[in-house]
């Protein structure tokens, strides 16, 4: 077995580890208006939604501060079709666009490091890459941010154009785009 082989299984076995969880599997259908498709994922987890804005906005309050203003003008800085299905995702909520705009790019801005410790420790996801012989790239992540709060809106969509799954991804309820996806 090639050494690429060895240290992507080294990975998974590490991974499996963490506690296994089934995520609930949704389907969005990209055929939908933008505004329309998350809202039966939307109505599930608003609870969690609020939960996940009110402790973001208290780890990271000046950024919040910031993004929650930006998030009035959506369309102005956000393209489609993602500033409406993040105008979407806040209708059903009762949460701004602004806060749903707000827990969108949050791991993008605060990804090396938590301000909530002391220790600065890193909040990435793991991932390894690598290429077996034949020249196969093998790639696997974990969800495993520092933050477990995050794990109560881990899901996984199909996302289907004329009821077709064109890809899928593993990502987090409220968030628009693809964290990890694959076809």
């Amino acid at each position: 077995m090639s050494s690429s082989l060895v240290i992507f299984f080294s990975f998974l076995a590490l991974t499996a580890v963490a506690k296994d969880v089934e995520l609930p599997r949704f389907t969005i259908d990209l055929d939908q208006p933008p505004e329309e498709r998350w809202t039966e994922i939307a109505t599930q987890y608003t609870k969690e939604l609020k939960e996940t804005v009110e402790f973001f906005a208290k780890t990271y309050d000046e950024l919040y501060a910031m993004l929650s203003i930006l998030g009035g003008d959506v369309d102005k800085y956000i393209p489609d079709p993602y500033a409406g299905e993040i105008k979407g995702i806040a209708s059903t909520t009762g949460v701004t666009a602004g806060e749903i705009l707000f827990i969108n790019i949050i791991y993008g801005l605060t990804a090396f490091g938590d301000k909530s410790s002391s220790s600065k420790s890193l909040l990435g996801c793991t991932s390894i890459v690598s290429q077996t012989e034949s020249g196969n790239i093998l790639h696997g992540r974990n969800l495993d941010y520092g933050i477990s709060l995050l794990r109560n809106i881990a899901i996984i969509v199909d996302f289907q154009v004329s009821e077709v799954t064109t890809f899928t991804a593993t990502t987090f309820a409220g968030y628009v785009g693809v964290l990890t996806g694959q076809k």
